[in-house]
């Protein structure tokens, strides 16, 4: 149906007129920008990248956080699906633990995925952030997640020792308390050492 719009909108022989119409398109509908930036028909489309570029903004998807607009419900069972969907769309997820339901009901974790977007994040019993995901097109949204994470009771987290994650971790005000030395027993599935080493793992809280 996406190809659809397209094509038909760019049949209007006025390349003003198309960009308009797609430009707003996109606004209205954020994440099918996403799907297009993502489908391997996206090369056959004759869209320029400056129009790409201009509807990739995350205003929306900031002011959803914002707002703790979520597809979850705080009932385990039927957010489960619908987080995991969300959650395994990682580009990388070698880097992710994954847990199962019973895993999740056990830490008593409430997960929240943030409405018509791929982001999200879970907050265990006692405060512990995990899972946290951006698996959209959109930059800069992390912090915000951090944010809300943290005004709905999330208060500690651990995270390989990479630098982008210190930063990111360090700046929302979490503080290193503990460093564990990396252990191959432990490690994620499928985790690429040529890639990435083996980082300790770094425990912060607030």
């Amino acid at each position: 149906m996406l190809n659809t719009f397209i094509y038909t909108t760019q049949d209007t022989k006025n390349p003003e007129l198309f960009e308009a119409i797609t430009k707003g398109y996109f606004i209205c509908y954020p994440t099918k920008l996403e799907d297009l930036l993502k489908s391997a028909n996206s090369n056959t489309l004759n869209i320029q990248t400056n129009l790409l570029e201009s509807t990739n903004d995350n205003s929306d998807i900031i002011q959803r956080i914002k707002n703790k607009e979520f597809d979850t419900n705080g009932n385990l069972s039927h957010d489960y699906p619908i987080f995991m969907e969300s959650f395994n769309k990682s580009r990388h997820p070698e880097a992710l633990s994954v847990y199962t339901e019973d895993e999740y009901s056990k830490k008593q974790t409430k997960l929240y995925k943030i409405r018509g977007y791929d982001a999200g994040f879970g907050i265990t019993g006692d405060g512990d952030i995990i899972s946290v995901h951006n698996n959209t097109t959109y930059k800069n949204v992390a912090p915000e997640l951090l944010e809300i994470a943290k005004d709905l009771g999330g208060r500690k987290l651990d995270h390989f020792n990479i630098e982008h994650l210190n930063t990111l971790y360090k700046n929302a005000g979490f503080n290193e308390y503990s460093k564990y030395d990396w252990n191959d027993e432990y490690a994620p599935p499928n985790w690429n050492y040529e890639k990435h080493g083996r980082p300790n793992v770094i425990m912060r809280k607030l």
